[in-house]
């Protein structure tokens, strides 16, 4: 599911919307990375896996990375392999 972001006022370019962002699946206590635009992208922010494997965080995003989606990646294994999710970012209702 699409992350939704909000535009802050006044809009500032380098802080043009707010977005919570969030991956499940990663190991529990794995340090997720949340990255625009792909794998090797600027980090938009970090967050620790819960109990069940689930992270979010809120990143302050630029008008450019609105349109370029975001990755969540882990350096830890999960049972299925490394957690590496991508995607979109869309306007929230």
């Amino acid at each position: 599911m699409p992350a939704g972001y909000r535009l802050t006022f006044p809009l500032l370019p380098w802080s043009f919307a707010t977005a919570t962002l969030t991956a499940t699946g990663a190991t529990p206590g794995a340090t997720v990375t949340f990255r625009s635009g792909g794998a090797g992208g600027p980090v938009l922010c970090t967050a620790v896996a819960d109990t069940f494997g689930n992270a979010t965080c809120t990143a302050n995003l630029t008008i450019t990375q609105i349109g370029a989606g975001y990755t969540a990646t882990t350096p830890t294994p999960t049972p299925g392999g490394l957690l590496t999710a991508t995607s979109t970012l869309t306007p929230c209702t």
